[in-house]
């Protein structure tokens, strides 16, 4: 039995409790019962996928947080290939945090970051979620600028449109001085244009400088927006050039910028090394802003360097993304969409993409090309950092793409076939062919 990955759902035992030893446990009798199970780990790409879908990452899912993963945790608590804080894991995480750290544990380009669907608290109609899934849905298609129902014109006409907000945001605030959301909080609330709410129901008032009412009303009045409706924030995203989307209670997914970019706002990333959904295939930098909690002071300032052009050129950006957020196959349209590039497509598009780059990237920028194609040629030639890029390509064990090996230099092809152990010698043509061979014999020679 032959297969590009292996996909494993959340687990959790009886009653919601959370165990490392079980998943160990899982692990062990799936390697033990399928024989082809591990075949693909010499290949440095992570096949095995497992889903993670909560709000911090394992440490929520299946694995019992209280062991406080390091990479330094010894292998009697949790096999390395398991760990979620090793750089040796060999499971690839399907979650919702791209958080590095903490107890989510995200690694780039090894873990997968999915965007949330609409069970969760701010999934696509987080602005609204409190009406009635007909009614908050109906807010969307009315707010949001992509409704395929308008003509092209008209969504044009609104996505270019000025917005009386800056900046906005709408959530709970601990209050204890220690997270994103209440040093925004603290440093913005009073800006003129900048609209942040907070939900917690709890008034911080210690010595006057916790007060953040007074501001949020008055860039509420100022922006014609109702803080008791049902919509408010709905319509406050879709009134404003950028959204905040910080990361949630105890560093929980920054969930804000999915229902941001439906109603056309700039999300505004806070967390340093984080990894916004599918960022191996969107162009994140073309329509959010990635900062860090030392650049929250500075927000006006570098807002205010964002002249109205650039903002209208993010917003049109965002056209070739929404799409791919929505879990269109399995929840229905939301904004007249269909299915064929949604969040499913996408991450169908990430797997394709890996299976011909050949390895992850922070993997293979650690490793010499013998470790990577486990075949060592004589005189330790295949070291060459030059057959890397190639590497990624030619080393899945695959078919490659004549195309794309035709534009390689002659070098770089030469120092990959030595790692198969074949001659280097003739023309570009002969080397592509010649690699092409080798590829398809590997591939039934093992199963992958």
């Amino acid at each position: 039995m032959c297969a590009d990955y292996f996909f494993m759902s959340n687990q959790e035992a009886a009653g919601g409790v959370k165990s490392t030893e079980k998943v160990i446990q899982m692990f062990s009798k799936l390697a033990r019962r399928y024989p082809f199970w591990n075949r693909t780990l010499h290949e440095v790409q992570a096949r095995h996928l497992l889903l993670s879908p909560c709000d911090h990452g394992p440490g929520d899912c299946m694995y019992d947080r209280r062991i406080g993963f390091q990479p330094s945790t010894p292998e009697a608590q949790i096999p390395r290939a398991l760990n979620p804080a090793s750089a040796q894991r060999k499971v690839a995480y399907l979650g919702t945090n791209g958080m590095p750290g903490g107890t989510n544990h995200h690694i780039h380009g090894l873990d997968i970051r999915l965007p949330q669907g609409e069970e969760h608290n701010c999934g696509p109609l987080c602005g609204s979620r409190s009406l009635p899934q007909r009614e908050a849905r109906h807010v969307l298609r009315q707010l949001s600028p992509w409704n395929m129902d308008r003509g092209a014109a008209a969504r044009l006409e609104r996505l270019r449109a000025p917005r009386p907000l800056r900046l906005f945001f709408s959530g709970k605030i601990d209050g204890g001085g220690g997270g994103n959301r209440d040093m925004a909080m603290r440093r913005l609330a009073r800006r003129p244009g900048f609209l942040l709410r907070d939900t917690s129901g709890t008034q911080h008032t210690v010595e006057g400088r916790f007060n953040y009412t007074a501001g949020t009303a008055a860039a509420a009045a100022m922006a014609g927006l109702e803080l008791s409706g049902r919509d408010f924030m709905a319509r406050g995203m879709a009134s404003s050039d950028f959204c905040l989307s910080p990361l949630g209670q105890n560093e929980g997914d920054s969930d804000r910028y999915l229902p941001a970019i439906l109603y056309g706002c700039i999300p505004v990333f806070l967390c340093p090394g984080e990894e916004p959904p599918f960022s191996e295939v969107l162009p994140w930098r073309n329509i959010s802003l990635r900062l860090g909690p030392d650049d929250i002071a500075q927000l006006p300032r570098i807002l205010s360097r964002i002249g109205p052009v650039q903002v209208v050129a993010m917003r049109l950006a965002m056209a070739a993304v929404w799409r791919k957020l929505l879990w269109t196959r399995l929840s229905g349209s939301y904004l007249g969409e269909d299915a064929t590039s949604d969040a499913f497509e996408t991450l169908m598009e990430v797997l394709r993409r890996r299976l011909v780059s050949g390895a992850h990237p922070h993997l293979v920028d650690t490793l010499r090309v013998d470790e990577l194609g486990g075949r060592v040629g004589r005189g330790g030639e295949v070291g060459d950092s030059r057959a890397l890029p190639l590497a990624r390509v030619l080393l899945a064990g695959r078919a490659a793409d004549r195309a794309t090996l035709m534009r390689q230099p002659n070098t770089h092809l030469q120092a990959v076939i030595r790692t198969r152990g074949l001659a280097t010698d003739g023309k570009k043509k002969v080397l592509v062919e010649r690699l092409i061979d080798s590829c398809a014999d590997s591939a039934t020679a093992e199963c992958l």
